[in-house]
């Protein structure tokens, strides 16, 4: 095991890298590869919410399981190996509903995510939580790009089915980074016994529950749309399967700078619920032009537009979700903010699904344009307590 913490912090950030190359390198033709396979829109739609479905349910007793237990690692090889099998799964199985398992799979594998973000955290000498946060999510999005922009040349240029044996080659090839990580736990938190108390604190935190649904209206705008359904426009538009990796690769492109921006610079200029409202209106208001556009061109534009918004969100709401709370229950707060959040990972994408099968794929994109103006309405009538968890748990 290496000794230093710097290179096993660069080590990690090269698999968490490679975590979400492995989960997304399909993702842009993952709605059109499932039609192709004899799928409904419904079934797409599910097919597409079994990723936030199974986080929804194992986010928090993972985080609680791994602080209560005292072990990080254990769940970052497990992240790993269920991404490799459900890039084997999604490689040599074709059925609708294997398709479903594999992608509910993939949800096994970013359900440990949380676990992710502490280890880097706790691998570091910086005491600055959101700075930790903006980074992981920057290492989040240059997995995300790199698996869009390598995964287009490889669906355009050979086949899409290929992109899962990438996925398989690049979870292998982070599971076996991992083996230089050491146990954090052993480092930092092994001297303080966590109680049941300490839970329920974070389980009545009104500021985490207030962001993480949130985080839930945001969620239901992003994974339906930019990793969802707006493939399905790009189709329907005539672009080629390059073109479709191209628009998911400039909806991610933000996420690198968009992240440490927002929590750094804009929140310092505008405060932090102003850069949220903000970052809602840049989300939301392509959703609408969405629904008619037919250029490719425009529709690229709107693409990068919707991702600066979605970047933007991403690393502030779970800053003010979390950043606040104490450290010996790190792992389960932002497990239960990831959990909460992952119900709009699969309620959006599925409820998206029936109202474009009811009505049409216009319609679902008007509503979700709405859903960005009720969550700014939210944020502008809440009133955070000046009195946090923290305060009240001394």
């Amino acid at each position: 095991m290496l000794k230093s913490k710097g290179l096993q912090r660069k080590i990690l950030a090269a698999a968490i890298v490679l975590l979400w190359f492995s989960n997304y390198i399909y993702v842009p033709f993952l709605s059109t590869y499932a039609a192709s396979c004899g799928a409904s829109l419904s079934m797409v739609g599910l097919i597409i919410g079994s990723y936030g479905f199974i986080q929804m349910l194992l986010r928090i007793p993972i985080g609680i399981l791994s602080d209560t237990i005292k072990n990080r690692r254990l769940f970052l090889f497990s992240a790993m190996i269920a991404s490799f099998i459900s890039s084997t799964g999604f490689y040599f199985f074709s059925s609708p509903i294997l398709l479903l398992l594999s992608r509910a799979l993939a949800g096994l594998a970013v359900s440990n995510w949380a676990i992710f973000i502490t280890t880097f955290s706790a691998l570091g000498d910086d005491q600055n939580r959101s700075k930790a946060i903006g980074t992981v999510n920057a290492l989040n999005s240059a997995g995300n790009i790199g698996a869009f922009i390598f995964g287009g040349i490889v669906a355009e240029y050979i086949n899409v089915r290929t992109t899962f044996l990438v996925s398989i080659l690049t979870s292998l090839l982070g599971l076996l980074l991992l083996f230089f990580v050491s146990e954090t736990y052993e480092q930092k938190e092994n001297t303080k016994k966590i109680t049941i108390h300490d839970f329920s604190i974070v389980f009545k935190d009104t500021k985490l529950l207030f962001y993480s649904g949130i985080a839930v209206l945001y969620q239901i705008i992003s994974t339906s749309s930019l990793n969802g359904f707006v493939p399905t426009l790009f189709s329907e538009a005539g672009a080629s399967e390059l073109q479709k990796s191209l628009g998911t690769t400039l909806a991610s492109i933000p996420g690198v700078f968009a992240g440490p921006l927002a929590v750094g610079f804009f929140s310092k200029k505008f405060g932090q619920n102003l850069t949220n409202i903000i970052s809602f209106i840049v989300i939301s208001v392509p959703m609408f032009f969405f629904a008619y556009v037919k250029n490719i061109t425009i529709l690229l534009i709107l693409e990068f537009i919707a991702g600066f918004g979605k970047g933007l969100l991403m690393s502030l709401l779970m800053s003010r979700s979390t950043s606040h709370l104490p450290d010996e229950t790190r792992s389960t707060a932002l497990s239960m903010y990831q959990a909460i959040y992952s119900v709009g990972m699969f309620v959006g994408p599925a409820i998206t699904g029936v109202i474009s099968n009811i009505f049409s794929l216009q319609v679902a994109f008007v509503c979700l344009g709405l859903i960005g103006f009720v969550a700014i309405i939210a944020l502008l009538v809440y009133k955070p307590s000046v009195k946090n968890v923290c305060t009240s748990a001394k």
